[in-house]
C-alpha cells in the first residue's frame, strides 16, 4: 500500500510539473487574448492581468520543482518496502510479512514524503514566497541570499524547519528498514536450509542494501548541507569562508547524487531477477550464479564511480560529471590524475552497463532448472 502511494503521488508530481511547465513556456512569449477593455475605467489594464498570471504560474511550476525535490527519496524507499516484502515471502511464501515495527516504519516514511510536499503546497496557498519556501533547493547558488529569508517572517521558516525533520526522519525510517531486513528470521515451524534460525542474504539483496547506504547517505550529506546553509544565513552567523566551504560540499554531494541515481532501477533488476528464480523453483532457488556475479560486478563499479566522483570533488575544484554520474576529465590540467579518471571511468562503465546487461539476459535464459546457485545457497 505504501508503495502504491508513493508511485501514485510521484508520478501525480511529475506529471503536474510537465504541464505547468508546457503551460508557462508557452504563454510567456506570447499574449493573452485580451479579456479586459483597457479603456474601461475601473478596470486593471491586460498587462497588469498578464504579468499577474504569469507569475502565478511561475509560482506553480515553482512549487512543483520543490515537491519534485522533495520525492528523490520515494523511488529508494519503495525498494526497500520490496526487499523487506520479498525477504519475508523467501521464509514463507503463503503468509509472510515483515516485522510489524518494519511495516510501521514504512508507513511512517510514506507519511513523512507526502508531509514534505504538503508542506510545500501549504507555503503555496498560504501566499507565501515560493523562492524562500524552496530555500534549500537554492543554497548551492552563489547568488542566494539569506537575508531575505530571515526578513519573509517565522512562516516560511517554520516550512523549511518541518522540511528538514520529516526528510531527517525518512532517513531514520529507511535505516530501521534496512535493519529489519537484516534480522528478519523464519518462525521455527517453517523448515530451511540453514538450521541456526537465519538465512544468509542473496546478493541481489546483499547488492540492494548496499546501494541504498549509498543512495540515503548522499542525500542526507547534500540535506545537512543545504540545511546547515539556511540556518547560518538566518542566524548571520555565515562567513565568506563558511560560505564557500558549504558550496563546495552541497556542490560534491550534487555530484555523488549525479552517480547514485542508477540505484533505485538497479536493485529493482535485482529483485526482479530474485523473485523470478524464486517463482520457478518453488521459493527454493536463486539466478544463476554467473548473474549473481554479474549483481556484484555492477554494483561494485557504482560505488567505485561513486568514491571516485567524491575524490575528485575533495581534491579538486573544477571537476564535474557527465549525464552518466561519471567524472569528467576536461577540466583537470593535471596529467596524471586526468588519466586515472578517465581509466576509472571507462572501467566503472564497463563493469557498470556489462553487469546490467549479463543481468538483464539471465532473466531470459532462466530455467527451473537453472534456477540454482550452490556457490551462494
Amino acid at each position: 500500500m505504501c508503495t502504491i502511494g508513493l508511485a501514485q503521488l510521484f508520478f501525480g508530481i511529475f506529471l503536474v510539473n510537465g504541464l505547468l511547465h508546457s503551460i508557462n513556456y508557452t504563454v510567456q512569449n506570447d499574449s493573452l487574448p485580451a479579456q479586459v477593455d483597457p479603456e474601461t475605467p475601473g478596470l486593471p489594464r491586460i498587462e497588469d492581468t498578464q504579468a499577474a498570471f504569469r507569475a502565478r504560474l511561475s509560482d506553480w511550476e515553482t512549487c512543483s520543482q520543490a515537491c519534485m525535490s522533495a520525492m528523490n527519496l520515494a523511488p529508494m524507499v519503495c525498494v526497500l518496502f520490496m526487499t523487506a516484502r520479498l525477504r519475508s515471502v523467501e521464509f514463507d511464501p503463503k503468509e509472510g510479512r515483515p516485522q510489524v515495527w518494519c511495516e510501521v516504519l514504512c508507513q511512517l516514511c510514506a507519511v513523512a514524503i507526502a508531509g514534505q510536499v504538503a508542506a510545500i503546497i501549504a507555503g503555496l496557498f498560504c501566499g507565501m514566497d515560493m523562492s524562500e519556501v524552496t530555500a534549500l533547493e537554492q543554497t548551492s547558488s552563489r547568488d542566494w541570499d539569506g537575508h531575505r529569508l530571515a526578513e519573509k517572517g517565522w512562516q516560511h521558516i517554520a516550512i523549511l524547519v518541518t522540511r528538514v525533520i520529516l526528510a531527517v526522519l525518512v532517513h531514520f525510517c529507511a535505516a530501521g528498514i534496512c535493519i529489519a531486513i537484516l534480522v528478519l528470521a523464519p518462525a521455527p515451524s517453517h523448515g530451511h536450509k540453514h538450521g541456526n534460525g537465519q538465512e544468509p542474504l542473496a546478493p541481489a539483496m546483499i547488492c540492494t542494501l548496499l546501494m541504498g547506504f549509498a543512495y540515503f547517505a548522499t542525500f542526507l550529506g547534500l540535506l545537512l548541507t543545504q540545511a546547515l546553509s539556511v540556518f547560518t544565513a538566518v542566524t548571520s552567523t555565515a562567513t565568506r569562508e563558511s560560505r564557500a566551504t558549504l558550496l563546495r560540499l552541497s556542490r560534491l554531494f550534487q555530484m555523488a547524487e549525479a552517480t547514485v541515481k542508477f540505484s533505485p532501477m538497479l536493485s529493482m533488476l535485482y529483485l526482479g531477477v530474485r523473485l523470478r528464480a524464486l517463482l520457478m523453483s518453488g521459493f527454493r532457488g536463486s539466478p544463476q550464479c554467473w548473474a549473481q556475479d554479474a549483481m556484484f560486478a555492477s554494483t561494485g563499479a557504482l560505488l567505485v564511480q561513486l568514491a571516485t566522483a567524491v575524490a575528485a570533488g575533495i581534491f579538486s575544484k573544477k571537476v564535474d560529471v557527465d549525464d552518466s554520474g561519471s567524472p569528467k576529465a576536461t577540466n583537470i590540467t593535471y596529467l596524471p590524475g586526468r588519466f586515472a579518471i578517465v581509466s576509472v571511468k571507462v572501467g566503472a562503465l564497463l563493469g557498470l552497463y556489462g553487469g546490467i546487461i549479463l543481468v538483464s539476459l539471465s532473466v531470459v535464459l532462466l530455467r527451473p532448472e537453472s534456477a540454482t546457485c550452490p556457490s551462494y545457497n
